[in-house]
C-alpha cells in the first residue's frame, strides 16, 4: 500500500495538542461519550491566591493535564511505548517502524526536535526546541509522512518527508532523554461507551461549582501555601484573577487560559445535547443558549487580549472585570446545570404540546445515488449518519435505545459520506440480534427516512413497529425487504411513537435489526 491515512478529522476543541489529537482520532458520536463524561473538571496548576507567589497558571482539562496518564487510562485506546534503540534493532530507520505501526491501525507519538522539521515556526533556528508529534498517516511515492501538531498558531494538519523526520528523531534522542527517546503507539481498542455516565458527571459538575475535586481533595486546593497545589472548577477564576493583580503572569500567559475555558464549554455544549437526548436533562434550551453566549464572550475576550499583546498594553482593571463577568456567568450555568441534571429519564414529550400521535408509510428509495448525493434529497433539518457527528434536528426529537454499535473498517460505494470529510474508509451500523427501539417526538408531521444496508450481504430480517406512547397501541408496522445495495425508506411521523426494530430471523443465521443512518425533512 503506497497511501494510508487513518481516520484524523478536524475538531473545535483545540486549545492542547493532545487534546486536539484525542478529539481528531476520536470524532464518532459513538466514541466521544467517554470524553464528554471526563473533560468535565479544569484545574490551574498556579496553586494557592491567599499568599506567595504565583509563578504560573497553567489551566488545563483536569483529565488531560498529564497526557501520558490520559493515554494509558482511556479505555479507549490500546497504549503502547517502545524505545527508539529497540525499534532501531528491528528496522534500517524510525521511518520503517512508523509505516509498518500505521499498517497495523496505530496512530504514532514520538518526540522531534521541531527547527528539523519544515512545518513549524521555528524550523532553522539554532535555539533548540523538542516537542511529540503525530503521525496518523504516509505516502510512499512522496516520502512524506502526515502530521499534526501545533507547527505555528494553533492545531494543523501537515506534512513532513521521511528524512525530515529521521532528523528531527535522531535530534531529540540526542538533545532530551527519558520518554523523549519513547515512541508510543495509540490504537483504538474498540471498545465503545453507549451512554452517558450520568451519576459521574454529577459528582464532576458538583465538584466543579464547589471549586473542589472529590478524587484529590487531600490538596486542598487554595488553602495550602508553597508547592504546587490546584485550583479546580470555579475557583480558577479565583487563581487567575490573583495573578492578574499581583502582576505575576505576563498578558501573552493570559490567552491560553482563555482558549481552554472557550473549549470547556464547546465541550460541555456536546455533553448537555447528550444529556438532553437521553432524556437526564431539563431546560435543555435555556442551558444551550447561555452556553453559546458564554462561548461568544469567551471568543471575544481572547481577542482581546491579543489585540492588547499587538498594542502591548492593556488596561488591568479592564481584563479583571472582563474575567469576573465570564466567571459569573460560567457558575450560574454550572448551576443551573445541576438543578436541571435527573436520575429519572424523561420523556420526549416533556414539557411539550400534547398532540395525536400518528405515523404513516411514505415511500421505498433505492434510486438515489450513495456518497453525498443523499443530501439533495434527505435530511436538509439533521441528520444522525451512525458512526459520524450528528447534526441535531430542530424539528424534531429522538432518542435510540438499548442498539449495539459496530464499525465496518472496510466501506464501500454503498457507505454514505459526511459533508466536509473525506471519503469513507469506515461505516457504523447500529444492530440487535433482539430488538431496540427510538423514541421519537414532534410536534408537526415530519418526514423520518432511515437508510438500509446489508454489509455482509446475508440474511437480515427484521420489522419496525410504530407504537403510540399516549395509548401504547401499534399504529404501524413496517418490514424491510432487498436492501443489501441501499435503500431509504420515508415515513410520516407526528406525537410521541417508539419505533421497535425486531429481529424476526434465526439468531444462528446472524439476523439481526440495523439502523445506518436516518434523516429529518420537514413535510410541506
Amino acid at each position: 500500500m503506497s497511501i494510508k491515512k487513518l481516520p484524523f478529522n478536524y475538531t473545535p476543541v483545540a486549545s492542547s495538542p493532545t487534546d486536539a489529537n484525542l478529539f481528531s482520532i476520536f470524532s464518532r458520536e459513538e466514541e466521544i461519550l467517554w470524553f464528554l463524561n471526563h473533560f468535565i473538571m479544569l484545574t490551574d496548576s498556579a496553586g494557592h491566591i491567599d499568599g506567595g507567589v504565583l509563578v504560573d497558571n497553567h489551566i488545563d482539562f483536569d483529565i488531560s493535564r498529564y497526557p501520558l496518564q490520559l493515554l494509558r487510562n482511556c479505555p479507549l485506546i490500546n497504549f503502547h511505548g517502545i524505545s527508539k534503540t529497540f525499534a532501531l534493532s528491528n528496522y534500517s530507520r524510525i521511518s520503517d517502524f512508523i509505516i509498518h505501526a500505521i499498517n497495523d491501525g496505530y496512530y504514532v507519538y514520538i518526540y522531534v526536535e521541531t527547527t528539523c522539521i519544515k512545518a513549524y515556526a521555528d524550523y532553522g533556528s539554532e535555539v533548540i526546541r523538542g516537542h511529540d508529534m503525530l503521525i496518523y498517516g504516509y505516502n510512499l511515492a512522496d516520502k512524506t509522512f502526515n502530521i499534526a501538531d501545533f507547527f505555528t498558531s494553533g492545531h494543523s494538519h501537515e506534512v513532513c518527508s521521511f528524512d525530515e523526520l529521521e532528523k528531527a528523531s535522531a535530534e531529540a534522542s540526542r538533545n532530551y532523554n527519558f520518554y523523549e527517546n519513547t515512541i508510543f503507539l495509540i490504537k483504538k481498542s474498540g471498545t465503545y461507551q453507549t451512554k452517558i455516565n450520568v451519576p459521574l458527571v454529577k459528582q464532576l459538575v458538583n465538584d466543579y461549582i464547589r471549586g473542589e475535586s472529590s478524587v484529590t481533595l487531600i490538596n486542598k486546593p487554595l488553602s495550602l501555601h508553597g508547592g504546587n497545589k490546584f485550583a479546580y472548577g470555579t475557583n480558577i477564576y479565583k487563581s487567575l484573577s490573583y495573578s492578574i493583580e499581583n502582576e505575576t503572569i505576563a498578558l501573552s500567559d493570559i490567552v491560553k487560559p482563555l482558549h481552554v475555558m472557550h473549549d470547556h464549554k464547546l465541550i460541555m455544549l456536546m455533553l448537555i445535547e447528550r444529556l438532553y437526548r437521553e432524556g437526564y436533562l431539563n431546560n435543555y434550551a435555556s442551558i444551550s443558549n447561555k452556553l453559546k453566549e458564554l462561548v461568544k464572550k469567551l471568543l471575544t475576550f481572547r481577542n482581546f487580549m491579543i489585540k492588547c499583546l499587538i498594542v502591548g498594553k492593556a488596561d488591568k482593571s479592564t481584563i479583571l472585570s472582563k474575567l469576573a463577568e465570564v466567571a459569573e456567568n460560567d457558575t450560574a450555568i454550572f448551576n443551573e446545570i445541576h438543578d436541571a441534571l435527573t436520575d429519572n429519564i424523561l420523556p420526549l414529550n416533556h414539557g411539550e404540546p400534547d398532540v395525536k400521535s400518528k405515523a404513516k408509510f411514505l415511500y421505498e428509495d433505492r434510486e438515489t445515488a450513495k456518497g453525498v448525493a443523499w443530501s439533495q434529497k434527505y435530511g436538509n433539518d439533521g441528520y444522525y449518519i451512525v458512526g459520524c457527528p450528528a447534526k441535531t434536528p430542530s424539528i424534531a426529537k429522538y432518542r435510540i435505545c438499548d442498539a449495539n454499535f459496530v464499525l465496518h473498517p472496510d466501506a464501500d460505494n454503498r457507505a454514505l459520506f459526511v459533508p466536509g470529510r473525506d471519503v469513507p474508509t469506515e461505516v457504523g451500523v447500529l444492530y440487535s440480534f433482539n430488538q431496540f427501539f427510538m423514541d421519537f417526538y414532534a410536534e408537526h408531521t415530519t418526514q423520518v427516512a432511515f437508510y438500509f444496508y446489508n454489509h455482509e450481504r446475508d440474511v437480515k430480517d427484521f420489522t419496525i413497529d410504530f407504537v403510540d406512547l399516549n395509548s401504547n397501541e401499534k399504529i404501524l408496522e413496517y418490514t424491510p425487504i432487498d436492501f443489501n445495495e441501499g435503500m431509504y425508506v420515508s415515513f410520516a411521523i407526528q406525537g410521541h411513537v417508539r419505533l421497535i426494530f425486531r429481529s424476526i430471523g434465526k439468531v444462528e443465521d446472524y439476523s439481526n435489526a440495523i439502523i445506518c443512518a436516518l434523516f429529518f425533512d420537514t413535510i410541506q
